[in-house]
């Protein structure tokens, strides 16, 4: 399957229907590949971002009730500052014509675009964020027949 340039967020299970990317980074070190002008291949898969923010929520006390609006605004305000940073680097990501592949726990489109993890072993999804705040603009596409966010820079 091949993929138009930009960035893309989908639950991880339809990465089994995807090839391989040529190259696989954690977002932290795909932030800072992009702050340092480092070279990137032109598919990237980015993992960890859904995983990270969940122990942002954890860390804030989100499991706990009376402290959870105020766990998903730490995390709110995280989402926001990495997506500044997509949106900073859109001119060189778009020069490059890389495709960045973002696999997450949860992922729903309804009204906005909703993303976080699901809880093991249930599967019982827990929004963290939406995906709007991430990506500098969102639409909707498919990829091996299922849905996805995706980005043009």
């Amino acid at each position: 399957m091949i993929l138009t340039y930009g960035l893309y967020a989908f639950e991880k299970q339809i990465l089994t229907k995807l090839a391989q990317p040529k190259e696989h980074r954690s977002i932290l070190a795909f932030l800072r590949a992009l702050r340092h002008r480092e070279p990137l291949a032109d598919e990237v898969l980015v993992t960890g971002l859904d995983r990270m923010l969940y122990q942002v929520f954890w860390l804030n006390g989100g499991e706990a009730e009376d402290k959870a609006k105020d766990a998903l605004k730490v995390v709110e305000g995280i989402v926001k500052i990495f997506g500044s940073e997509l949106y900073r680097h859109r001119a060189d990501l778009a020069r490059r014509a890389s495709v960045v592949l973002f696999p997450l726990e949860y992922v729903e489109h309804s009204t906005y675009w909703k993303a976080g993890i699901r809880y093991r072993p249930t599967g019982e999804p827990l929004e963290l964020f939406r995906l709007e705040w991430f990506f500098p603009r969102c639409e909707v596409t498919e990829i091996a027949g299922e849905p996805a966010c995706y980005s043009m820079f």
